[in-house]
């Protein structure tokens, strides 16, 4: 690693950053971010491409802002709440089931019934 490094968008000599683009990049990347995030609050399960085109925003840096973890993916009817609480509640009835089950299990067979050796 050296002390000095050329920036990845504007070619531009700066000191050391992980991200691998200068101060002012850096900022213009934020700037396009809150301006996704703002226009996606209003229309909400849009495409990339849709915020690419409605925003100015490359779709690669819309895809590095997903990949990044601060952009993610929801259902386009925006039910993302209410679908994730209907799979908490199957969840929850699975393991009741199955518990249910084992504790039936760990009871042993019933009298009369399982297997026994013949008398002779």
């Amino acid at each position: 690693m050296s002390a000095v490094e050329r920036c990845r968008e504007c070619g531009g000599l700066f000191a050391f950053l992980p991200r691998g683009v200068c101060v002012g990049c850096l900022d213009a990347r934020e700037a396009d971010f809150i301006r996704v995030r703002d226009w996606l609050y209003e229309h909400r399960g849009a495409t990339v491409a849709e915020v690419a085109e409605a925003t100015g925003v490359d779709p690669s840096l819309i895809a590095e802002f997903i990949r990044d973890g601060r952009l993610q993916y929801v259902e386009p009817d925006g039910d993302d709440l209410l679908r994730r609480r209907e799979e908490e509640e199957r969840r929850a009835r699975l393991v009741r089931h199955l518990q249910e089950a084992a504790a039936d299990g760990a009871a042993g067979p019933a009298q009369g019934r399982g297997m026994r050796t013949r008398s002779a």
